[in-house]
Order: C-alpha cells, then sequence, then structure tokens
C-alpha cells in the first residue's frame, strides 16, 4: 500500500492482512541521498592545489571533483599529464555524477565518468571499460565475452 501526501510518502509492505514493513519518506530526508544521481554541473572554481574544482549541482553546498575523477579527451591538451586548471574552467558546463552524499559541511563527490547501472549490466558511456565479473565461472564469462563482442557499442564500456 502506497499514500503519498503533501511533504510524506508511506509504504506498507502487506502480507494478507498483516504489516510486514512500513517506510515513512519526507523531501527533507531525501536531499542528502543523492548517490548516483546524474548532473549538468557549473564549476564554480577550480583550485590548484588541491587539484579539485567546486561544482554548483543546485544542492546547499557545491560538490567536489578532484582531478583523477576528470574526464578529458587526450587530443585537447599538450601535456600527457594535464593539471586540472589546464582542462577546468570556472562557468564550464559539465556532466557529472554523484559518486559520495554530501555528509555534514562537506559537499558530494563527484565523477566524469558516468555509469548507468541496469539489472544484468552496467553501460559507461565514452569509455573504454570492459569488465565480466570474476565470481563467474570461467566458462560463463567465456561465453559472457563472445555475446558482448558482438553488441558492445565501440565508444561505451561495459
Amino acid at each position: 500500500c502506497v499514500q503519498v501526501r503533501e511533504g510524506l510518502t508511506q509504504v506498507a509492505v502487506l502480507e494478507g492482512r498483516k504489516l510486514i514493513e512500513h517506510y515513512v519518506s519526507r523531501p527533507a530526508d531525501d536531499i542528502s541521498q543523492i548517490h548516483g544521481n546524474i548532473y549538468l554541473g557549473r564549476v564554480q572554481n577550480v583550485l590548484p592545489g588541491m587539484e579539485a574544482a567546486f561544482v554548483d549541482i543546485a544542492t546547499p553546498k557545491n560538490a567536489v571533483l578532484y582531478r583523477g575523477d576528470v574526464q578529458y579527451d587526450a587530443e585537447d591538451i599538450v601535456d600527457s599529464e594535464p593539471r586540472i586548471e589546464q582542462i577546468l574552467k570556472g562557468k564550464q558546463l559539465i556532466v557529472c555524477q554523484v559518486t559520495k552524499n554530501p555528509i555534514g559541511l562537506k559537499g558530494a563527490r563527484l565523477t566524469q565518468e558516468v555509469s548507468l547501472p541496469g539489472r544484468f549490466v552496467v553501460l559507461i558511456p565514452n569509455s573504454k571499460t570492459y569488465g565480466i565479473s570474476k565470481r563467474r565461472p570461467d566458462a560463463e564469462r567465456k561465453r559472457l565475452r563472445n555475446i558482448l563482442d558482438h553488441v558492445k557499442p565501440a565508444e561505451h564500456g561495459l
């Protein structure tokens, strides 16, 4: 059973007429639970000393994007290991995904390697990542790899 009212959503799980589980959600509870959300953020400022950028994703605190989580096209940069200020500029719009919820006074942590999880596979746009769980037996992994070789888009990882 689901009841939705302004400022409150309740879900009750019943077995017959017996209440098994009861969940209550308020919008204020959900604002800090943003792990996995994807945003079009605006770079507010780049801190070369920290090798990080603060990004406005419309949360109370700006989120942080560290240099190791920045995606860039190597053809656009002269250096082999560019610094963050060479890649990102203030007011620049970027697509990013939350990897860690905001805690206390700290904003959320971000990555530019966006992943879209499904029930059986995770799509990673603009990536060469390609892997199959090591928990699967070798024969199963080989069979799955053969299937993925035929369906995997060239410009995306799985």
